[in-house]
């Protein structure tokens, strides 16, 4: 439960604040908390298949953040059948499985526990940088915009938020995510009845677009069973890895540089579509790395095929 409220609130820090990238209804501390929750069990849904699938590799970890993207986008939201089919990929796989899951939660945490911190001074910076474009699209999107000082007071403060979840994930000692049969048969009642009493009779399409996504994710998962040979949860960095203070705030590079080009677009006025960018690179990257996880986990020999070869 711990590990899954860590999780979810860095879930919720790249999924929901840093995509609105500003103070706002729904993302003031008290709003947030039942979000959080909600994120929580999205995320305890994401950790039980990483660790029955044994998604070691990048490609395993994009699916199981495909099906957590949808998850949040299909069942919990409608947004997945609103622009078919492009909205298949954002936000689903464009942002969360992408930027939430394999940034987030999968590249930050490797190069936490690397101990490179040349690296991951370049990648928060880059983060920050990516951040701040994004923020100022908003202001042509959802005018007006907001103070520069607003805004670094919001990315400062998410951040802070986001390092202390780092840090106490990596001090849950944790080898394995195994959820009981009773918890299973709770969280699956949950999903379905949340799945057959509000998604589809909000919108029907979703009986047709979500199961097939779903079923290609598991009968590709269980592929990856055969062929991943690392079964350890705690192979990953994202589990029982002390993260130092040191390292993780170097992450505070994502606000200071985030803050910077912001201040610097309000003062000189610039609106640029930064939006249409981002969203014409992001929606055919999901798209890629959807289709490219799905055919390197297949073409990998099992342990059986090698052992017959």
């Amino acid at each position: 439960m711990a590990l899954s409220l860590c999780t979810g609130v860095i879930f919720v820090c790249w999924s929901e604040v840093m995509f609105w990238a500003r103070p706002m209804p729904g993302t003031s501390l008290r709003e947030l908390i039942p979000t959080t929750l909600a994120y929580s069990v999205a995320a305890y849904v994401f950790l039980w298949l990483v660790d029955a699938f044994r998604a070691r590799s990048f490609d395993a970890v994009f699916l199981a953040g495909a099906a957590f993207g949808w998850l949040v986008e299909g069942v919990v939201v409608q947004t997945l059948y609103e622009q078919m089919p492009l909205s298949i990929s954002f936000t689903g796989l464009a942002w969360h499985a992408l930027l939430t899951v394999g940034v987030g939660w999968y590249l930050i945490p490797h190069q936490l526990a690397s101990g490179r911190l040349g690296r991951l001074a370049c990648l928060a910076a880059l983060i920050g940088v990516a951040y701040g474009l994004w923020a100022v699209w908003w202001w042509t999107e959802a005018p007006p915009p907001i103070p520069w000082q607003a805004f670094a007071v919001y990315a400062w403060l998410s951040t802070a938020a986001l390092i202390l979840a780092h840090v106490i994930a990596g001090r849950i000692r944790l080898p394995a995510f195994r959820p009981s049969r009773v918890e299973v048969v709770i969280l699956a009642i949950v999903v379905l009845g949340y799945f057959g009493f509000v998604t589809v009779p909000s919108d029907p399409r979703a009986l047709w677009v979500l199961p097939p996504l779903a079923g290609v994710i598991w009968l590709t998962l269980r592929r990856n069973v055969l062929v991943e040979p690392r079964q350890d949860f705690a192979t990953l960095p994202q589990g029982p890895v002390s993260v130092s203070w040191a390292a993780s705030l170097l992450l505070l590079l994502i606000p200071l540089a985030a803050t910077t080009i912001y201040a610097v677009f309000e003062w000189m006025g610039w609106r640029p579509p930064t939006g249409y960018v981002l969203y014409l690179v992001t929606v055919p990257a999901g798209f890629f790395l959807f289709l490219r996880s799905i055919w390197r986990i297949w073409r990998r020999p099992s342990s059986t095929e090698v052992v017959g070869a």
